[in-house]
């Protein structure tokens, strides 16, 4: 039980994107899978893996993007402070 509490509460501070491309990766992944599946071995099977690693990469690339905007955010929360502090001191 206070597993399940500390994930749930992980979760609500996570960014709803990072919440969406997780699920998504996972649903597209099993989507994939059962395609592959059904094809036999050669150059159309080839080719679907292919595409699959293409999109699996660019919803990647959105994760990292989403975090690079959170640093950034921080930073600047992180500069705001600072400034704050020395204009107190003045």
């Amino acid at each position: 039980m206070g597993s399940e509490v500390k994930s749930s509460s992980q979760a609500a501070r996570k960014p709803i994107s990072e919440l969406l491309t997780g699920w998504l990766t996972s649903q597209y992944a099993a989507s994939v899978y059962t395609q592959l599946a059904d094809l036999p071995p050669g150059s159309e099977r080839h080719a679907l893996l292919r595409a699959a690693i293409g999109e699996a990469v660019a919803l990647q690339r959105s994760r990292q993007g989403d975090r690079r905007v959170e640093l950034e955010d921080e930073k600047f929360l992180f500069a705001q402070e600072k400034f704050e502090r020395r204009r107190a001191f003045d």
